[in-house]
Formats: C-alpha cells, sequence, structure tokens
C-alpha cells in the first residue's frame, strides 16, 4: 500500500510537469518567422533610402531553402557600414535562423539545392556601385518579404 501511494504522487508529478510547457511546434516558429518578417518590412519602410518598389519579381518565392538562399544572398550583399544596415541585417539572420529550426523539422532525410534567382544572382555579379546596388538589394528584398508574408505556406515545402 505504502509503494502505490507513492507511486500514483510520482506518476501525477511527472504527469503534471510534462504537460506544463507545450514543446515548441511549427505554429511558434511560423509565428516568429511571420512577425520577423513583417518586422524587416516596417525596418525597410523606415531607412533613409528611398526604396520603392521597382517591379513585381517574377522567379517567385520556391520553398523554404529557396527562401533561406534568398534572404542569406541579401545579407551578404548589404554592407556593414552603412547607417540602419545593422539591425536590418540582425533581422534578417534572425529569420534564417527561425527558417533553419523550422527546416529542420519539416525537411527531414531531403537535401535540396536551391539556386538564387536570376535577380540576386544579377546582383552577386556586379558589385561596383554599393549605394546603388545596396538600394537595389533591399527594394527587391522588400518586394520578396511581401510576396512571403502574402504566402507563409510556401515554407511547408522543401
Amino acid at each position: 500500500m505504502d509503494y502505490t501511494l507513492g507511486l500514483l504522487v510520482y506518476l501525477f508529478s511527472v504527469l503534471r510537469m510534462g504537460t506544463a510547457a507545450p514543446l515548441p511546434g511549427e505554429g511558434d516558429i511560423r509565428t516568429k518567422v511571420e512577425h520577423g518578417v513583417r518586422r524587416l518590412i516596417i525596418r525597410l519602410n523606415s531607412t533613409r533610402l528611398d526604396i520603392t518598389p521597382s517591379h513585381q519579381l517574377s522567379d517567385g518565392i520556391g520553398g523554404i531553402s529557396s527562401v533561406m538562399v534568398v534572404l542569406d544572398g541579401c545579407n551578404r550583399l548589404i554592407p556593414n557600414n552603412l547607417s540602419d544596415m545593422d539591425q536590418i541585417k540582425s533581422d534578417i539572420s534572425m529569420i534564417v535562423i527561425y527558417l533553419t529550426k523550422w527546416s529542420e523539422r519539416q525537411c527531414k532525410g531531403t537535401k535540396p539545392k536551391p539556386t538564387a534567382p536570376g535577380w540576386l544572382l544579377e546582383l552577386q555579379t556586379d558589385t561596383r556601385f554599393v549605394l546603388t546596388h545596396t538600394r537595389v538589394t533591399l527594394m527587391r528584398l522588400k518586394e520578396f518579404l511581401e510576396l512571403l508574408v502574402k504566402d507563409l505556406d510556401v515554407l511547408k515545402t522543401c
């Protein structure tokens, strides 16, 4: 009898601790990505560089790995020495970290090899005019993020 009571108390305490905090799931990371993207769009709107959309991106978004390639590529193209760019680069890095966690769960066993879209490859090949390329990169990044916010379901595909 003494063992039964002790065992029941132990089981209830284990069950109570196990249900106290839910494990972070896809919804939590999706929410963090969405908030990060929205915050980054607001930050891009408030930069001193005049960022107005030039045209709609024709390449589309792709899956989660393509989004990570675009964000990483844009982050590399944005110079560190311009004002207000540190926080933008930090926000991009944080979104990439969230997407990396999400892809580790979502894309187990698959290693897709995404390619960068044409507009990003074009910007990466010619970097003579830093300020112009930064402005164009930020413009395209903003357009890309606005498309991503409208359809976050693309992140479910690897």
